[in-house]
């Protein structure tokens, strides 16, 4: 994106964001939480950019907003902690979805299934109700049917549409795999 190459990884004990130039020669490095406590270490989900913001979740559920130029910190939190998530089996694996005003991530639980967080400040704008399931291992895309702006994501048990505007859970397909393994993003 913008003549730079993002990706994120491990270095020591912290889950590194890395942005390079197309010669491959390293411009800034950002840390985004511990290693993954989980089995198979390393991060799972790649870094979104929009509008000069990078967005990354570490597999823990550490969660940062930085300047995708300069690697400087704009907002973070630990998502899993802050709403009560509970994690997968081998970690948080979604590239966050960012559309005009949010950014989303499954955070899965008791408490929530999606939460939608201002892209700017990192403040909650919404949390949807919980349908009882964990993350799964995809990455989320918005749909439009009907005239319904909808996130569309796979669920450890189920695949699940949600209100962009409200979070309300529009509809929801039991899909129960193996170990939970539901790792397909949706293709609409």
């Amino acid at each position: 994106s913008g003549e730079k190459i993002y990706t994120a990884g491990n270095a020591d004990k912290q889950t590194v964001i890395t942005a390079m130039g197309l010669d491959g020669k390293i411009l800034w490095q950002a840390k985004n939480g511990p290693v993954a406590s989980r089995s198979y270490p390393g991060a799972r989900g790649t870094p979104t950019i929009c509008c000069g913001k990078l967005y990354h979740l570490a597999p823990d559920g550490a969660m940062t907003c930085l300047n995708s130029e300069t690697g400087k910190e704009i907002w973070s939190m630990n998502v899993l902690e802050k709403f009560k998530g509970e994690n997968c089996t081998w970690g948080l694996s979604e590239s966050l979805l960012v559309d005009s005003k949010n950014v989303f991530c499954v955070v899965g639980g008791k408490k929530t299934s999606i939460v939608a967080l201002d892209k700017a400040t990192g403040k909650t704008a919404w949390t949807s109700p919980s349908i009882g399931d964990k993350p799964g291992y995809a990455s989320p895309i918005i749909v439009e049917y009907g005239g319904i702006k909808q996130i569309v994501t796979s669920m450890s048990e189920s695949i699940v549409g949600v209100s962009v505007d409200t979070g309300k859970i529009l509809w929801k397909f039991k899909h129960k795999v193996r170990l939970d393994q539901n790792i397909m993003t949706p293709i609409y």
